[in-house]
């Protein structure tokens, strides 16, 4: 009997921590995107940036806010920056419309950048994007690897 007892309890323990450990790592927390999107543009090297309004997004990332939980998107407000940072939640089933309105996006930067200024065409090229749960977010910035990791970490 005590033999059955310490088998059923090393066996309870072992369904304990398998399932501890099944638990996905990659699922993303709740994140205020406004408020993070705002500790990203007030940083000291950041140019002076205006906030995306419902009313273009569709218009210019090609995706609408019925695609979107939350999102908060911050352009330069002068037009000799490509710096660009797109926080994106999706809504449930929509990540794959989102992305592929972002990369839409992206490449019409590209293709704009690729005559205008090289240095900020280099911004452009170097954009990293992240994703975490239905967060889909594209850093374009001089420290956007820097960004994307603060962002990624924001999310997990």
């Amino acid at each position: 009997m005590k033999k059955l007892c310490k088998i059923l309890a090393i066996m309870l323990v072992a369904v304990f921590v398998m399932q501890g450990c099944s638990q996905k790592k990659s699922q993303a927390k709740e994140v205020d995107l406004h408020e993070l999107l705002t500790s990203i543009t007030e940083r000291e090297n950041m140019p002076s940036m205006m906030e995306v309004e419902a009313d273009i997004l569709t218009d210019m990332y090609y995706f609408s806010s019925e695609d979107a939980k939350q999102y908060a998107i911050a352009m330069p407000l002068m037009n000799v920056q490509a710096t660009e940072i797109i926080l994106v939640e999706a809504n449930e089933g929509h990540l794959d419309d989102v992305k592929a309105g972002i990369e839409k996006r992206l490449q019409n930067l590209d293709e704009l950048w690729s005559r205008y200024l090289p240095d900020q065409y280099e911004l452009v090229k170097n954009a990293q994007t992240i994703e975490v749960g239905n967060y889909y977010c594209v850093i374009i910035a001089e420290d956007a690897q820097e960004l994307a990791k603060s962002v990624k970490e924001a999310l997990q």
